[in-house]
């Protein structure tokens, strides 16, 4: 018998009881986790303190621990975020989080920038109508130079009971963070090469464009050109609400 006390993860921060600030779900009542870790370092990252030398905050969290805190908020819908989540997916401590959970009526969804295929287990959740994707290809604007034959390489290999397109098209989407023009017909040659032989007005349906800025001031800033672009090129558009409403402060 798994012992939930034991199994400890490294959480950075878990909250309960906001909203989900970007994406589709956007606005709906939500608790977050954010796990310590990731494989990146955009230069716009607004969660540095869950991977970068010398700013790294993270503490052992026990699965019981978790799911006791998470039960004291109205919330029944995990936002699992990082850094980058997906690296813990095959640890005991993530899995059974969202086993013990989803039998007290838990839905999630995992934030994660693409290029760690999900395994066996979150592509059943995802089956099961338990789990949403939001997919966050990172373009050149985050520092970190052309990475679109990683993802050509990466994205094909999600496995799904359909087809790779119809597993992006109904159980995930794809948030670009966007300046200018240039990096949205960026985020539009990334997905023609990652998923070819796509439906463009179905992919797009999927797309959501978001100003870059980590405070306030950065978002209203560049809100009007981003929308603007989304407009134009058939896209949805979303806000980064938690940025709007609580400029650069964490844990919120």
């Amino acid at each position: 018998m798994i012992d939930l006390n034991e199994l400890k993860a490294p959480v950075t921060e878990i909250y309960v009881d906001t909203v989900q600030g970007e994406g589709q779900s956007i606005g709906k009542l939500c608790s977050f986790i954010r796990y310590t870790g990731c494989n990146r370092s955009c230069n716009f990252c607004d969660s540095r303190h869950t991977w970068k030398p010398g700013e790294i905050q993270t503490s052992k969290w026990s699965v019981r621990a978790q799911i006791d805190f998470l039960m004291q908020g109205q919330a029944r819908r995990l936002i699992i975020t990082g850094g980058e989540p997906l690296l813990h997916q095959d640890k005991p401590y993530f899995q059974e989080l969202i086993k013990q959970l989803s039998n007290k009526g838990w839905s999630f969804e995992i934030e994660t920038e693409g290029t760690n295929a999900p395994n066996a287990f979150l592509c059943n959740a995802v089956h099961v109508g338990l789990l949403q994707f939001n997919v966050s290809p990172k373009l050149k604007l985050a520092g970190m130079g052309d990475l679109s034959e990683e993802y050509a390489r990466v994205l094909p290999t999600w496995k799904s009971a359909t087809s790779l397109s119809q597993f992006f098209l109904n159980r995930a989407i794809f948030k670009f963070v966007v300046n200018v023009e240039e990096d949205v017909q960026e985020a539009f040659a990334l997905l023609k090469k990652a998923i070819p032989n796509h439906n463009e007005d179905l992919v797009r349906n999927q797309i959501y464009l978001m100003p870059e800025g980590e405070t306030r001031e950065k978002q209203l800033e560049k809100l009007s050109i981003v929308l603007d672009l989304a407009i134009k090129y058939g896209v949805n558009f979303s806000p980064r609400l938690h940025v709007l409403r609580w400029d650069n402060k964490k844990a919120v």
